[in-house]
């Protein structure tokens, strides 16, 4: 019998959320009969911090873009180190601008897509995130 895992994708481009959405389907379609996915994809990176917020341990993956009007990937990031620190090392950057984060953040260790990637890439990312939630 196969688990239910909830993801969330905070990105504001629909065409790259619609994409991140399906490649999550595959990857539990490959991975079945495992889990099955849930999965929330949000355009608002001020409504996806008060999702990880209030829900954020629900969560056993969180992709997260980084140049987004409003808020950045990287301010809520910072806003959850103090909120919801435990749930950090589920999230998954997607970003094609790399320097932002090594700047922001030079000391810590960070889970990064780097745009454009492929399936594959994005299969062995999420793959590291599954297993340390599973160990």
């Amino acid at each position: 019998m196969s688990s239910t895992r909830k993801f969330l994708i905070i990105e504001d481009e629909e065409p790259i959320r619609g994409i991140l959405t399906a490649f999550v389907e595959r990857y539990a379609m490959e991975n079945a009969p495992r889990f099955r996915p849930k999965t929330m994809a949000l355009g608002d990176s001020v409504r996806g911090l008060f999702e990880l917020s209030q829900s954020g341990e629900d969560y056993s993956a969180v992709l997260l873009d980084v140049r987004m009007p409003r808020m950045t990937g990287d301010e809520v990031f910072a806003a959850l180190e103090t909120s919801n620190p435990a749930i950090l090392d589920r999230i998954i950057f997607i970003t094609g601008y790399i320097g932002d984060l090594e700047n922001r953040f030079p000391d810590v260790d960070l889970k990064v897509l780097e745009k454009p990637f492929k399936y594959k890439e994005f299969c062995n990312m999420l793959d590291s995130v599954m297993q340390a939630e599973t160990a």
